[in-house]
This record gives C-alpha cells, sequence and structure tokens, in this order.
C-alpha cells in the first residue's frame, strides 16, 4: 500500500484530521527530499518551483504508506 492508497482508504473524520495536520504543520508529512537544486535556491535567496515541489510530493504518495 502506498501513501496514496492510505489516503484514499481514510474515512472522512481521518481524512479531516490528515488535512488539519499538514495545514497546521503538526505531524505533516515529510514529502521533501531536500533536493541539492532546491538546496541551491534557498542559498540563492530564490523561490523553489512549485512544479518541483509537486515531483516530491508526487514520490512521496508512491512511496510505500508511513507508518503513523
Amino acid at each position: 500500500m502506498t501513501n496514496a492508497d492510505k489516503i484514499r482508504s481514510m474515512s472522512d473524520v481521518e481524512l479531516a484530521e490528515f488535512i488539519n495536520r499538514c495545514t497546521s504543520g503538526e505531524d505533516a508529512p515529510h514529502f521533501c527530499r531536500g533536493l541539492p537544486e532546491c538546496d541551491a535556491a534557498l542559498e540563492a535567496d530564490t523561490l523553489i518551483p512549485l512544479e518541483r515541489c509537486g515531483m516530491c510530493l508526487l514520490h512521496w504518495l508512491q512511496s510505500p504508506e508511513e507508518e503513523t
């Protein structure tokens, strides 16, 4: 089961709690892979493209489910 499979199987209550954790930063899933190009952007004080964050999120969703 992947992280995405686990999310799809959540009840409405579980999904609401998951989204709340994601938006509050508390126990949010850590999908950022800390890519070197992201570190370079941060060092240069430039924004990291949302597309790159989206690729890391997609990678996390397709990864085996995390233990909570």
